[in-house]
């Protein structure tokens, strides 16, 4: 069976970073969402075809040459989720979301490379061993480690400068690191210590070099410009939907076809790590980048993302949910199950909780 995946995000691409004054550059934009609707080769014309006439209902130009947009304030919102909803779901179209807190992500690349880096376990079954420990070591440094520190590890990972340099810089950092649970004799925490002595033996007796300095820092990513650039949310996104629905929706015979909303800057890489995806055991034929205007079901993603990536905001800045919040939870609550969250424990917890789903584990991203 071939199956068309159709992709758009919501809220800003582009490296994360802590300023000089120790505020990140993403300004209000603290989470990004990417949406994806899988629908089968027969049945996505007809698709296209039911939800145009759907909105043509509310407005002849609408889907057209009035783009459907989350950020549009239409007074029938409510009713147009609840039909979209339904339709999708009458066709047996797969819907999913990542919802990513950069500064997590951040948090989360230093605890893979710096506590429990890749190279130390021999195959993804004792990597998945340490799962757990690896998010709780992300929550707890997400709570408590300093901006100024954080900083640090970002402008690590990004200096191009000479290889000794940045040898010295990285040993600086796993030294400071360290230095965060020398008081703590909990279990979990003298294990995160061995492992950090470890790296830095490793590093100090220059073993890194049969894996190259390149491979002992987070993933690198080159624009379309050609310029590196690190912690970019939309890959792991992107890298996490298309594995989480080639894991779980369909079978190896299964081919895929990739349609993402226009990409200025990252088409380059999104095209690199579907060549790594495809080694990987996805079975994907095509990926195109489509203007948004001349396809229904990217304007249909663009909708649910933009909206989901807003609600979930709106539920973490509060500790109970208003009527409203409710309600709209209800609506979209069969797309929210399918919903992938990346970031604290914590928050993780208090979204699922608040929109009365069962919590359930991350899928293991497929970036080493």
């Amino acid at each position: 069976m071939n199956y068309h995946i159709y992709i758009d995000e919501s809220g800003n691409t582009g490296n994360i970073e802590v300023n000089e004054d120790l505020s990140w550059n993403y300004g209000v934009q603290t989470h990004f969402a990417l949406g994806a609707i899988c629908v089968e080769e027969n049945k996505q014309e007809d698709l296209k075809e039911k939800i145009k006439e759907i909105l043509h209902k509310y407005d002849p130009q609408l889907g057209d040459e009035n783009e459907l947009k989350s950020k549009a304030k239409y007074r029938f919102k409510e009713e147009l989720f609840e039909k979209l909803i339904d339709i999708l779901i009458s066709y047996n179209a797969g819907v999913y979301f990542d919802v990513a807190n950069k500064k997590y992500k951040v948090i989360m690349n230093m605890v893979e490379y710096c506590i429990y880096p890749y190279y130390f376990y021999k195959n993804m079954s004792e990597m998945l061993e340490v799962r757990q420990e690896k998010i709780n070591a992300a929550t707890d440094l997400y709570n408590r480690m300093k901006e100024e520190d954080i900083k640090k590890f970002i402008d690590l990972c990004q200096n191009t400068g000479e290889e000794q340099d940045i040898i010295e810089s990285f040993l600086e950092f796993l030294f400071k690191l360290r230095s965060l649970y020398t008081n703590s004799k909990s279990k979990e925490n003298l294990k995160i210590q061995i492992n950090i002595e470890k790296i830095v033996d490793f590093i100090e007796s220059k073993d890194y070099q049969s894996l190259s300095l390149e491979n002992i820092l987070p993933v690198k990513d080159y624009n379309n410009k050609g310029t590196k650039e690190s912690f970019l949310p939309n890959v792991d996104a992107y890298n996490n939907l298309i594995g989480q629905i080639s894991q779980f929706g369909l079978s190896c015979l299964d081919s895929i076809y990739i349609h993402h909303d226009e990409q200025a800057q990252f088409s380059q890489v999104l095209f690199d790590w579907s060549d790594v995806l495809k080694k990987r055991g996805c079975n994907i034929k095509n990926v195109e980048f489509c203007n948004s205007k001349g396809d229904i079901l990217i304007q249909v993603c663009d909708f649910f993302s933009g909206n989901i990536l807003r609600l979930y905001k709106e539920i973490n800045n509060k500790s109970f949910l208003n009527r409203n919040d409710r309600e709209l939870v209800a609506l979209l609550k069969p797309f929210l199950t399918r919903c992938n969250i990346v970031a604290s424990n914590y928050e993780q917890r208090h979204f699922f909780e608040q929109c009365k789903i069962s919590f359930r584990k991350t899928p293991i991203p497929f970036r080493n």
